[in-house]
């Protein structure tokens, strides 16, 4: 059983106030897209807020930083993928620059966690969209992406100091028919990133804020290896023992049978928690 750290462990996706409640007081914080709308008297969990460039109009983002004049916000989610904030480095550079200034000038004590990059570790990913470490393929969505944003950014995050706190990353790969999920292609995805971050930005914060398994056809109550259960909690020991990585989240899904979200992907089934999301409550 993994060393529980529920300082670090979180939740993303399509969340509820009730979701929060199921995890027992398991879970320190929760984010999605509008994650602002979580705010409910029975959420024992730290809200943060997503400022992207698809999801959340100004006005939204204007009032809960007037409300919330401390918070911690997350700054972009997935500017590579077509599907998501959809923008080349260097708009994404100037386009989240311009929210953290929008916050900061109702919030100016907020503080920011940039980026939302993806990586990804499944061999059948558009090399344009998401950087596969090992893959040269994927250069210019993996560290020519971050090199080009952090060049055209780097002067307005550095003047922050303190309240640029780091980066955030999302994790998935593997969407094969076999079981595959290893600890290895997990901490080889996290450590690519990181070993670029910590050159560019020494003694900067890295979360995971979004990782998981994307597709899965097989039972989600066995503990044998390559399988989900034994795949999370060996990641969340991982996690839980590097002091580097701030916080972390799985993607939580929802129940069902559509392939490309696989029921065992999900943390949360009928208003329960799943097999995989009892793992994630206690290690």
């Amino acid at each position: 059983m993994s060393a529980v750290t529920y300082s670090k462990r979180g939740l993303s996706g399509p969340l509820s106030s009730q979701d929060v409640v199921l995890f027992g007081g398991t879970i320190a914080w929760c984010h999605n897209w509008t994650a602002f709308r979580l705010v409910s008297a029975a959420v024992d969990a730290e809200i943060v807020p997503m400022a992207q460039w698809k999801r959340g109009t100004n006005d939204v983002l204007r009032e809960y930083a007037r409300t919330h004049p401390n918070a911690t916000w997350l700054i972009g989610n997935e500017p590579q993928m077509p599907d998501q904030d959809s923008l080349s480095a260097a708009r994404a550079a100037g386009s989240y620059r311009e929210r953290a200034e929008m916050i900061l000038g109702i919030a100016p004590k907020s503080r920011f966690v940039i980026g939302g990059f993806l990586i990804a570790h499944d061999w059948r990913v558009d090399p344009n969209s998401c950087y596969v470490p090992d893959d040269p393929r994927t250069f210019e969505a993996g560290p020519g992406y971050w090199i080009t944003f952090w060049e055209a950014s780097r002067k307005f995050w550095e003047s922050l100091d303190d309240r640029f706190l780091g980066w955030h990353i999302h994790v998935y790969y593997r969407d094969w028919e076999e079981p595959p999920y290893e600890l290895r292609w997990f901490r080889r995805a996290v450590l690519s990133f990181y070993a670029w971050m910590r050159k560019a930005t020494p003694r900067k914060q890295l979360w995971v804020t979004e990782w998981g398994c994307l597709k899965w056809r097989f039972d989600d109550t066995t503990d044998a290896p390559g399988y989900p259960r034994d795949y999370i909690r060996r990641c969340m020991a991982w996690m839980d023992t590097r002091p580097w990585i701030q916080r972390y989240a799985w993607f939580i899904g929802r129940g069902g049978t559509d392939e490309t979200r696989g029921a065992s992907f999900a943390l949360i089934r009928n208003g329960k928690l799943t097999s995989l999301g009892e793992v994630y409550a206690n290690g």
